[in-house]
């Protein structure tokens, strides 16, 4: 076991982490809080893989992040509207939170939590 991982794992305490990251998200990139998504998003692994299929990324391959560089990458990404908010425009949701069981499939080891959500934006 590496030096990051705990002796113990406490799943509903992950699960709950990962709930109000997933959840709290979209709230911030339709406000336009960049250094909240910094703030929400710092010390979290970042791996980028889509589609319904997409892959499980290699832990060894995940990167992790300052606030700082949370905030600058979205910044480089979000395209802002001169709306008199300055906001990205966008509605999103969202759904279909799911987090495996451990056991499910292959993983590193049982202390690795995981969840796909599935999120839609909508702009304006």
């Amino acid at each position: 076991m590496d030096d990051e991982r705990p002796d113990t794992f406490d799943r509903a305490l992950a699960t709950e982490q990962i709930r109000r990251i997933i959840l709290s998200y979209p709230e911030l990139v339709d406000r336009g809080d960049l250094a909240g998504v910094g703030r929400l998003l710092a010390g979290v692994r970042f791996g980028a893989a889509s589609g319904r299929n997409a892959p499980v990324i290699p832990r060894e391959q995940l990167t992790t992040r300052t606030a700082e560089e949370v905030r600058q990458t979205y910044e480089s990404a979000v395209i802002f509207y001169d709306d008199g908010l300055l906001t990205p425009s966008t509605s999103s949701a969202t759904s279909t939170l799911r987090f495996p069981t451990i056991g499910r499939r292959p993983r590193p080891a049982a202390t690795t939590p995981s969840s796909r959500p599935w999120t839609t934006s909508h702009s304006s």
